[in-house]
């Protein structure tokens, strides 16, 4: 009995000793570590994180500038565009040749994807004959100017 305690009382200061050489590594590296460099670099991540939280959500107003080009008649020319992505619209005012590219304009607008609603304002013809009208498109705003994927080849 008396061998047993011996060895572990041997043992157990053994052990000691070694808790003691670990402590003292982890005090020494606790002393070398740089918190100011490690805060900054736990701020760099969570900004990443956001940038990238942003970026995943970013509206293309190009994308919707492109759209708007290809649902345009040839005969009418539009004058002036406004946008707003909360309230899910697009102003614009234009001009055409006549009644029928008007009607023509509309249909391409109602037609076109990420189009929920067009509301047309108001039509005239000017003294030079040339029909103005102005309106609003209601959209889907993630269908039209939401990030696409891209395709993969």
């Amino acid at each position: 009995m008396l061998i047993i305690s011996a060895t572990l009382g041997g043992y157990k200061a053994s052990l000691r000793q070694q808790i003691g050489r670990l402590d003292a590594q982890l005090d020494a590296s606790e002393q070398q570590r740089d918190k100011a460099h490690e805060q900054e670099l736990i701020a760099a991540s969570k900004q990443s994180r956001i940038m990238r939280q942003l970026l995943a959500g970013k509206w293309y107003w190009s994308q919707a500038l492109e759209r708007m080009e290809q649902m345009t008649q040839a005969s009418v020319t539009l004058t002036q565009l406004g946008a707003s992505a909360t309230k899910g619209t697009i102003t614009f005012r234009a001009t055409a040749d006549g009644y029928a590219a008007v009607a023509r304009q509309l249909a391409a607008f109602v037609a076109a994807t990420g189009v929920k609603d067009v509301s047309l304002r108001t039509v005239k013809t000017n003294p030079q004959g040339v029909v103005e009208f102005d309106g609003e498109l209601s959209i889907d705003a993630r269908a039209l100017i939401g990030k696409q994927p891209t395709p993969t080849p």
